[in-house]
């Protein structure tokens, strides 16, 4: 915490990443860290275009939404081979290993087919 010292000879007490707080004299005294600043920037500068869409029987679908369900696919297929081979008794803990297998799967399909 510092101190910032006013015009009016009030000390105000600020961390960073204080919300705005109404100070002794009645004024609200602002803050904005850094942080919130650049991310403000950063989305302003972004830039907005038009997402990636893949036209599935005649309906656009966003090719995400195909990337993911991909993904559950994939993990439940491969959910199926542990299972026959046996390697399902060794994942610990296994609802970790498959969120990591869905996230890996979707991100490798969006990675080698959908991307543009």
């Amino acid at each position: 915490m510092k101190r910032s010292a006013r015009s009016d000879d009030t000390m105000v007490l600020t961390r960073p990443g204080a919300p705005p707080r109404r100070t002794r004299t009645g004024r609200w005294h602002w803050q904005c860290p850094i942080g919130v600043a650049l991310a403000i920037l950063a989305l302003a500068l972004a830039g907005c275009r038009v997402g990636p869409s893949i036209d599935v029987l005649g309906s656009f679908f966003p090719a995400w939404m195909l990337a993911i369900v991909i993904g559950l696919v994939i993990t439940g297929v491969v959910r199926q081979l542990f299972i026959a081979t046996d390697l399902h008794a060794y994942l610990r803990p296994r609802g970790l290993v498959y969120a990591c297998l869905i996230i890996l799967s979707t991100l490798s399909t969006w990675l080698l087919f959908l991307r543009d």
